[in-house]
């Protein structure tokens, strides 16, 4: 084989490996090499050697003796790591264990570091590289610390005995890879187990993988001590004196035994469960002398003269008290006559030293040795009607719940009553009967007594009380009356000698067109009925029928028609143009029902020049007026026309609306808008905002709103700008738009840009304000807090930057409750004068919740301190964080009295004090209320007032799709409105292009509109001009990006006095840097305001180069290329300090 001189040129380790093919189930044998550390000839590919944990460098050649595994690496042909004790592990398979410098084959590499040549066999098919070579840094695997594996080979497979020039080469490898180790674990303890409160001598522990020494400590947890350590060897060790405390607690143990830094621990040690014990016999009767009991215990340690036993409770005497064993003690006791039977509790102590005070209980029964009278019911109610039958019999349950035999005897006083039978022993059933006769109406009383000779409870008595009725005479109801189309009304039935039971009294209403919703009894004489009137109910007269059971009576009820009136604004309408320019901007007329049921109108005109869309209408409406000035003449001016609007059978029809027309030869000066373009009735608005065409605006102008409008200052900004501060809009000015005026010397200008809208009505008669937060219901020093302790008080105070209506609402914020049981905590107020509400049936509170869980509930008190609440299910979740008002229908129906202050009936006619109820153990952080009342659906009418419920998202940026959701919106349209920062912005459903996608009566589908971001106050107008009756909030979570080359600001005007900002917003579009400069009106340079790469919005607070705030007027801002100087885009500012 030498001949072949293929390792002459041998420079490195030569590794073969020679081992057996089984090519199929015959196990036909072949034979493979592989060789490392040598250059061969015939393949051509070096070798390498195998190194130690230091790397591969020379001098750190394994040494001679490390093991050598060669392995298969099984059918999934990866390398798996080794088994924590060194063994092959996964799927891998081992052909054989070597070790380094052991020659097998030639002897001319024995005894080299690093080399190794060896004859192997094994089972292997070739095809693929999955044989490969595991290096140890020790002769033994325990002793090994690190290993190396070489790559994947596939040597060749021959049918001839190696040395053979197929040899593989092997890179060269070291075993740099640390050793799995195990970790070190207690096994078992023996014992395994023991009683809380004994010491076990010694408990023998063994561990795995452990290091034991005679230093290790042992460790059982809470309650057990290791008195000392006794070491055997690394993996044993014992625990002397072990004491199990009382103070253990029972189950499984973990044992800890701490070496050095070797912390091994294992759950192999439990404490039994704790002691029982139980008395035998469990029970005693009363007068019981030397009565000897048993106590038996499970897992106890009774000590003679140690031991003590003690019942609860009077009248049982321990005589003497012996320990039989640790488990058994014996006591004798006395247990005196007068006894108290029942349940009395037996405690067993036993001082156990260090090891604690083992105390059990158990339960132990004095038996009464008397009889006792026991009787059901207590007491009897009958009820009849004069000259009617007899009411039912009914019967007593007698029975002894004593000792003993009971005989009894039973009496009574009055002849309408019988009772049989008159005696009986033990248990048995009386009967009670009733005779009328004789009788008139009225109460009467007598008592049943139940009487036994040495019964320990008697007598006993059972009272009776008959009541008879007077027949029923009459009804009446109030009010009498009702209009077609009233919803939700109240009717009070009074009845006098009537029977009215809730759930079994029926109202009905002859005809048709009358649904009855609700029916609420609140004494035998007294009926609260809700009902809706259609609006084609038949007028006249009709008959309301109260049932109950076979009583039925009858009172009178009368329908009234509708009659609607006919309102139209503005009173007249005013059009100026220009000879041969463009026709005028079509102004509005407001048409509305201001009176009850259908109005029907239409409207005309005789000028072919006028234009009026649409010609007719129902109820509310909004007549579109156009004026076609192509033909009109400066000469022939002014030109005139009458619009008439007429509704048949309508109170104040027809209504004729002057139009004037006035042509001139000069361009026409006109008002084109004005921000915020309405306002409510009653509402003052701080600054309108005036922009104007071809006018000629100067410091001395002056301006018109028109009847029931007071303009405040004139602040002129340049020719075309105005503003105009605190314009006062009287609460009884008419709704609609208005034609606004504003005088220049000779000029003129007007245009109809500003809309009155109304409000809701004020609290009609039969509505009363119990607190609207304004120090007049309530004085401001008459609110205080209360809670179960001081730390779960609440505080309250009244505050005035969030409010829903006035000036002032009511904010409580409270901590979280320690328990549950003090989960509630309010505040309360008390009234400045009493108010009667005894007449009034629906409460409305105005609530901003924190969106928790909780709950609030109203309670009232009167004058003598009679305090009723809201039942916990009505209680008002505080979930919504939007201003929402909460009605409660029949509120005194859902109410019961809480405490035992005063008499035990509410007088409603004298209330006196309100409080809120907090309910729920979390924290708030802030709960807004505002504007209490109770009213009454009958005194208040039908209401049409919109009014919002919700917006859903409540919050959301541009093109962010929102439902608002309410009622009487009217399926026509309006205009919706987002007011904040000193904005109002406005979405009307038929404006051009418009983001108002659905308008039902009750629900608005829209997309919200480019704003600024932050809070917004949401509200809404129909096209009858008529406003919702509250706002709602809405939150503008971003500002849209502008297109590019666009730019605005907001808020625009803006005060530099009061601090105010104005954002300058910009797309620079492809402009690298941007800057943005602030000019006056003569074009000189105010500012320069710096813009960082890619900023997108600068802000201005009003001041010029030098820090000085500027004055009011207009002002310019251009956007710059600050590279090319290039003009990006352009607007204009308007500063109104004040």
């Amino acid at each position: 084989m030498r001949g072949y001189n293929i390792y002459n040129r041998i420079k490195w380790l030569v590794l073969v490996i020679t081992g057996v093919l089984m090519l199929s189930v015959s196990a036909q044998a072949a034979y493979f090499s592989i060789n490392a550390g040598a250059e061969n000839n015939q393949v051509g590919v070096g070798g390498g050697k195998v190194y130690n944990q230091n790397g591969v460098v020379a001098g750190n050649e394994l040494a001679v003796g490390c093991i050598i595994q060669y392995i298969y690496a099984g059918p999934n042909g990866t390398i798996d790591p080794p088994n924590q004790d060194g063994t092959v592990g996964g799927d891998d398979i081992l052909l054989a264990t070597k070790t380094v410098g052991n020659d097998t084959v030639w002897t001319s590499f024995s005894n080299k570091t690093g080399m190794f040549y060896h004859g192997v066999t094994g089972t292997y098919s070739s095809g693929t590289p999955k044989i490969y070579v595991r290096a140890w840094n020790a002769s033994t695997l325990n002793a090994a610390t690190h290993y190396g594996n070489s790559a994947l080979m596939d040597p060749a497979t021959l049918a001839a005995n190696p040395p053979l020039p197929n040899d593989i080469g092997i890179a060269n490898f070291a075993a740099t890879i640390t050793k799995p180790v195990p970790a070190a674990t207690i096994t078992s303890a023996t014992p395994g187990s023991a009683n809380s409160g004994s010491v076990i001598s010694n408990i023998a522990l063994v561990g795995s993988n452990t290091h034991f020494t005679a230093g290790s400590t042992v460790s059982f947890g809470t309650g057990i001590t290791v008195g000392s350590v006794t070491f055997a060897d690394a993996t044993h060790i014992t625990a002397n004196n072990v004491s199990v405390t009382t103070a253990a607690t029972a189950g499984l143990k973990a044992v800890t035994v701490t070496t050095g830094a070797e912390i091994a621990s294992g759950n192999v040690f439990t404490v039994n469960p704790a002691p029982t014990s139980s008395i035998s016999p469990a029970a005693g009767d009363q007068g019981w002398t030397n009565v000897t009991a048993t106590i038996t215990g499970t897992r106890t340690h009774f000590i003679n003269g140690t031991t003590s036993v003690a019942f609860s409770g009077a009248g049982i005497t321990v005589n003497s008290t012996t320990v039989n064993s640790p488990t058994s003690v014996v006591v004798n006791l006395n247990i005196a006559a007068n006894a108290a039977a029942g349940a009395r509790t037996v405690t067993i102590s036993t001082n156990l030293g260090a090891l604690g005070t083992e105390t059990l209980t158990t339960a132990f029964t004095v038996n009464s040795t008397t009889p006792t009278i026991s009787r059901t019911p207590t007491s009897l109610t009958f009820t009849a009607q004069a000259g009617g039958a007899n009411p039912a019999s009914q019967t007593i349950a007698i029975s002894n719940s004593g000792l003993g035999n009971l005989n009894w005897t039973v009496s009574k006083t009055q002849t309408w009553l019988t009772i049989s039978p008159a005696s009986g022993t033990n248990s048995g059933n009386v009967t009670a009967s009733i005779n009328l006769a004789g009788l008139a109406a009225g109460t009467y009383n007598d008592t049943i007594t139940i009487a036994a000779t040495g019964a320990s409870n008697t007598p006993q008595t059972v009272p009776v009380t008959l009541t008879i009725q007077p027949k029923p005479t009459t009804i009446s109801v109030a009010p009498s009356s009702a209009n077609q189309g009233w919803k939700d009304t109240l009717l009070t039935v009074t009845g006098t000698n009537t029977h009215f039971v809730q759930g079994t009294t029926a109202v009905a209403f002859s005809g048709t067109g009358i649904t009855v919703k609700s029916t609420t009894v609140n004494s035998a004489t007294e009926i609260k009925v809700t009902a809706d009137f259609a609006s084609n109910a038949t007028p006249g007269a009709r008959t309301l029928t109260v049932t109950t059971g076979a009583e039925i009576t009858t009172t009178p009820f009368t329908v009234i028609a509708e009659t609607p009136t006919l309102s139209a604004t503005p009173a007249t309408l005013t059009f100026a143009a220009q000879e041969g320019g463009a026709s005028p901007a079509a102004k509005q007329i407001s048409v509305s029902n201001a009176g009850a049921g259908t109005l029907n109108w239409t409207a005309d005109k005789k000028q072919a020049w006028l234009t009026i869309s649409p010609t007719s209408g129902t109820d509310a409406g909004t007549i579109t007026v156009t004026a076609n000035t192509s033909a009109m003449t400066a000469a022939n001016s002014p030109y005139s026309d009458t619009i008439t609007i007429t509704s048949a059978g309508a109170n104040g029809s027809p209504i004729a609306i002057p139009v004037t027309i006035t042509i001139s030869k000069t361009p026409v000066p006109v008002l084109k808008s004005a921000t915020p373009a309405s306002g409510k009735q009653g509402e003052k608005v701080t600054s309108v905002a005036i922009v104007g065409e071809n006018t000629n605006f100067s410091a001395l102008s002056t301006i018109d709103f028109g009847a029931g409008i007071k303009a405040g200052t004139v602040t002129f900004v340049d020719k075309s700008n105005i503003s105009v501060s605190n314009v006062e809009i009287d609460a009884a000015a008419a709704a609609g738009p208005r034609d606004v005026k504003v005088t220049t010397g000779a000029e003129i200008a007007s245009g109809q840009i500003f809309t009155v809208t109304t409000v809701a009505a004020p609290p009609q008669a039969g509505t009363i304000v119990i607190d609207d937060f304004e120090g007049i219901a309530v004085k401001s020093t008459d609110y205080y807090t209360f809670g179960p302790s001081d730390p779960a008080k609440p505080t309250a105070a009244r505050i005035t930057t969030d409010k829903h209506e006035g000036s002032y609402a009511m904010k409580t914020s409270y901590t979280l409750a320690a328990k549950p049981e003090d989960g509630w905590r309010g505040w309360g107020g008390i009234l400045a004068s009493q108010k009667d509400i005894s007449g009034l049936d629906i409460l409305s509170i105005w609530l901003k919740g924190d969106g928790s869980a909780g709950k609030v509930k109203v309670q009232f008190k009167d004058a003598d301190g009679t305090n009723y609440a809201m039942v916990d299910a009505d209680a008002i979740t505080l979930a919504s964080t939007n201003w929402t008002e909460y009605k409660v229908p029949n509120f005194k129906t859902k109410m019961t009295r809480i405490t035992t202050d005063g008499d035990a009936t509410m007088d409603w006619t004298k209330v006196a004090q309100y409080q809120l109820v907090f309910v729920g153990a979390e924290k708030s952080d802030g709960v807004l209320a505002d504007y209490i009342v109770v009213t009454s659906v009958a005194t208040s009418g039908p209401t049409s007032l919109p009014h919002i419920t919700e917006v859903s998202p409540a919050k959301g940026g541009e093109k962010t799709t929102i439902t608002i959701k309410g009622s009487n919106f009217k399926a026509d349209g309006g205009t919706v409105r987002f007011t904040g920062g000193g904005v109002m912005t406005e979405v009307k459903s038929s404006g051009v292009n418009t983001l108002i996608t659905n308008w039902t009566d009750s629900q608005i589908v829209m997309t919200i509109p480019n704003m600024t971001s932050g809070q917004k106050t949401l509200n809404l107008v129909r096209t009858d001009n008529v406003a919702s009756d509250n706002d709602i909030t809405f939150e503008v979570t971003n500002v849209a990006t502008t297109a590019a080359n666009t730019t605005y600001n907001y808020p625009n005007p803006f005060n530099p006095l009061q601090n105010q900002v104005t954002k300058i917003v910009f797309n620079p579009g492809t402009s690298a840097r941007v800057a943005v400069y602030v000019f006056d009106m003569s074009a000189q340079q105010v500012v320069r305001l710096e813009c960082a790469l890619a900023q997108t919005e600068v802000t201005w607070d009003g001041k010029n180069t030098y820090g000085e705030i500027v004055g009011d007027g207009a002002y310019l801002y251009r956007v710059i290329d600050a590279d090319s100087n290039k003009l990006i885009n352009k607007g204009k500012i308007l500063v109104i300090n004040k």
